[in-house]
């Protein structure tokens, strides 16, 4: 786990962010903490799909409130159901149709919404309330330490795959 320390003199910020940066540091951060690849390519789905059908607003005020439920049995049922459905990759032309052909290079975003989309994508999906705070944690480190343009270059190599 990152330096708690780090995180707090550097909180998220209002800075801005193209969406597709944010989808590489979802796999940045996805990939530091040892998330199947296909768990993680359809966390990426499934933001896009979210920042589709939600407000900014939403987002940002999931990031100050992502009222989490605590896990239990009945999280774990549900990410047991949800790991299931999540252990193969996503269709590559439905990649493409989602993320492909800059269909993302106008949508900016802030550091906190960001994490509010990653937030909803993956309760969305069932994680567990321990798998989202790891990963708001990993990207939250990442936005401070890595450079967006290595964000990009993930996000180009993700769909180029």
């Amino acid at each position: 786990m990152r330096n708690i320390e780090i995180l707090k003199e550097n909180p998220l910020t209002d800075n801005e962010l193209d969406f597709e940066e944010v989808i590489g540091f979802v796999i940045l951060a996805s990939n530091n903490l040892g998330i199947v690849e296909e768990h993680w390519q359809h966390l990426v789905r499934e933001m896009v799909l979210v920042h589709e059908k939600t407000d900014s607003v939403i987002a940002e005020e999931t990031y100050y409130n992502p009222d989490y439920v605590k896990d239990g049995q009945i999280s774990l049922s549900k990410w047991a159901v949800a790991k299931a459905k999540l252990n193969h990759p996503i269709d590559r032309n439905e990649k493409l149709l989602l993320m492909g052909d800059n269909r993302l290079i106008d949508i900016v975003i802030t550091e906190k919404q960001a994490v509010g989309y990653m937030i909803l994508a993956a309760k969305k999906l069932n994680f567990l309330h321990s798998q989202i705070q790891y990963l708001e944690m990993e990207i939250h480190h990442l936005l401070i330490t890595t450079e967006s343009k290595h964000a990009f270059d993930v996000f180009l190599d993700f769909i180029e795959e």
